[in-house]
C-alpha cells in the first residue's frame, strides 16, 4: 500500500486538524501543549459563591506564560444572557469589577482566548445585599457574642472590667450574668437547648479556667468551675441530649506554656443538675491536636463543634496579629476522641480567616476575614462575604440557621478615634451559598 502523503506532511496535516477539532473550549488547562494556545483555568468564582449587587469582586484565573494569548475577553453569563465585562484585557490572572444590579442563581464567568474558552466550574449567585440591623445594647460595648435564638450573651466593660451580659431580644432587657472582679470572657451557649453557658474566667493568679453558669430554673445565676489546670475558648458538643455533655477547650501544655492543646471533657452530670449539685464529674479526654509551633504566632484560638448524626466536626483557627491565620478541621465518630486528627480547612489562606462558627444544621460556616463577616459551605470550597465597607466586623455566631449575630466597630467620621466602640449587629442569611 502506498501512502498519498509523505509521513512528515501527514503529521503536519494531523496537527492542523487537531488545532481545529481537538481543542475542547470547555477544558480548563492553562496551556494545551499540542497547540501552544491559552485555555483558561478559572480559580474564582469556582461556583457556589454568592456575590452581592453593587459590591467589588475579583475574578481570578490561572495565567499562562509563553503562549499566544496575551489578551482575553471576560464575560458574565446569567441564565441565557451574556454580558461582556472586558474585551482585550491583559491576561494577568485577575480582574476587579462591580457586580451588576441583577438577581440570578445560575451565573458563570467565561474567559475567552484566541482558540478556547473556560467557564466557572459551576454556578454562582448574584443577590441583593443582605439585611443588617443593629441591636440595642444601650451604653454597652458588645464583644464576643454567643447567640441562641432571641438570647444573646456578650462581653462588656461597663463597670470597669470584662463581664458577661445577656440581651433578651423578646423584651429588650439586658442583665449582667457574671460578677468576677477580674475578667469573664468568651461566653458559649450550650446549644440547641440553652439553659447553661460556659465561659473563660481569670482568677487572681491570672490563670484562665472554664466555668459554667445556669440561666434558667431554680439554679439561675449559680456557677461552677469545671477546669482547674487552665482552660479557655470553650466549645460545646451541640446536642439535644441532657446528659453526658461534652465540652472542648484550649489549654497550654503544662511542660511548655507556648504550646497550646485542644482537650475535650465529658460532664457526667445531667444539664438540669448543673451547676447546683456541687462540682460535676469532669473526665478530660485528650484530642490529638496541638499547635506545634514554639512561638507566639501560631497559637490555637477559637473553636466550634458540630455533632450531627453521630459525627463530630471541629473547626478552629490558629494565628495572632497579622500572621499565620489558618482554619483547621478535626473529625471523628461518636465519642471516639482519641481518633481525632486535624487537617487544614480549605478556605483560602490569603483571606486570613478566623473565629469560625458552624451553623445549627452543620451546612455552613461563618467566619471573620479582612474586617468582614464571611460565609462558606461546610466543605470550605465556596466562600462569600456578607458584610462590606470600612467598618471592622468580627466574632460571628449563629442565632439560628437564618441569622448571624456579630460585633462591629463603625468607622468614626469625626474626632480622634478612627473607630467607635464595638456594637452588636445581625445579618439575615435566609439563602446561604
Amino acid at each position: 500500500m502506498r501512502w498519498p502523503y509523505k509521513p512528515s506532511r501527514l503529521v503536519l496535516i494531523l496537527i492542523g486538524l487537531c488545532t481545529v477539532s481537538c481543542v475542547d473550549p470547555e477544558r480548563s488547562n492553562p496551556l494545551d501543549s499540542s497547540v501552544g494556545r491559552f485555555l483558561p483555568k478559572i480559580l474564582e468564582p469556582l461556583g457556589g459563591e454568592q456575590w452581592f449587587q453593587g459590591t467589588q469582586q475579583t475574578i481570578r484565573w490561572l495565567p499562562a506564560t509563553q503562549v499566544l494569548d496575551s489578551l482575553v475577553t471576560l464575560q458574565l453569563i446569567c441564565e441565557s444572557d451574556t454580558t461582556t465585562l472586558a474585551q482585550g484585557f491583559p491576561n494577568i490572572g485577575s480582574f476587579s469589577w462591580l457586580v451588576p444590579h441583577l438577581s440570578s442563581s445560575s451565573c458563570r464567568i467565561r474567559i475567552v482566548g484566541k482558540v478556547g474558552a473556560g467557564k466557572s466550574s459551576s454556578f454562582f449567585r448574584i443577590k441583593p445585599l443582605p439585611v443588617l440591623n443593629k441591636l440595642n445594647i444601650g451604653a454597652h460595648e458588645g464583644r464576643s457574642p454567643s447567640a441562641l435564638r432571641e438570647k444573646v450573651l456578650f462581653v462588656s466593660r461597663l463597670h470597669g472590667n470584662d463581664d458577661i451580659w445577656l440581651l433578651d431580644r423578646d423584651d429588650g432587657s439586658i442583665s449582667r450574668v457574671t460578677f468576677n472582679g477580674l475578667a469573664d470572657t468568651e461566653p458559649a451557649w450550650f446549644k440547641p437547648l440553652g439553659m447553661i453557658f460556659a465561659y473563660t474566667a481569670i482568677d487572681s493568679n491570672v490563670l484562665k479556667n472554664i466555668w459554667v453558669t445556669a440561666t434558667e430554673g431554680i439554679g439561675a445565676g449559680s456557677k461552677r468551675q469545671i477546669t482547674f489546670t487552665g482552660g479557655e475558648a470553650a466549645a460545646w458538643q451541640n446536642t439535644a441530649e441532657q446528659s453526658q455533655l461534652a465540652i472542648a477547650y484550649v489549654r497550654a501544655d503544662p511542660a511548655n506554656s507556648l504550646l497550646k492543646q485542644v482537650l475535650a471533657g465529658r460532664l457526667n452530670t445531667p444539664i438540669n443538675a448543673l451547676p447546683l449539685l456541687g462540682s460535676p464529674q469532669f473526665e478530660t479526654l485528650p484530642i490529638a491536636i496541638s499547635d506545634l509551633s514554639f512561638n507566639n504566632e501560631n497559637l490555637i484560638r477559637t473553636m466550634t463543634w458540630s455533632f450531627i448524626d453521630g459525627n463530630n466536626l471541629f473547626l478552629y483557627h490558629s494565628g495572632t496579629g497579622e500572621n499565620n491565620y489558618r482554619l483547621w478541621k478535626v473529625e471523628f465518630p461518636g465519642q471516639n476522641f482519641a481518633s481525632a486528627v486535624n487537617n487544614s480547612f480549605p478556605i483560602p489562606a490569603r483571606l486570613k480567616p478566623s473565629q469560625p462558627k458552624i451553623s445549627p444544621s452543620g451546612k455552613w460556616v461563618a467566619f471573620s476575614a479582612q474586617g468582614d463577616i464571611w460565609v462558606s459551605s461546610i466543605s470550605g470550597i465556596s466562600v462569600s462575604p456578607l458584610t462590606f465597607g470600612e467598618n471592622l466586623d468580627d466574632s460571628p455566631d449563629w442565632a439560628s440557621e437564618t441569622e448571624i449575630v456579630f460585633s462591629r466597630r463603625e468607622l468614626e467620621t469625626s474626632g480622634h478615634n478612627k473607630y467607635r466602640p464595638r456594637e452588636l449587629w445581625t445579618i439575615q442569611v435566609s439563602d446561604p451559598p
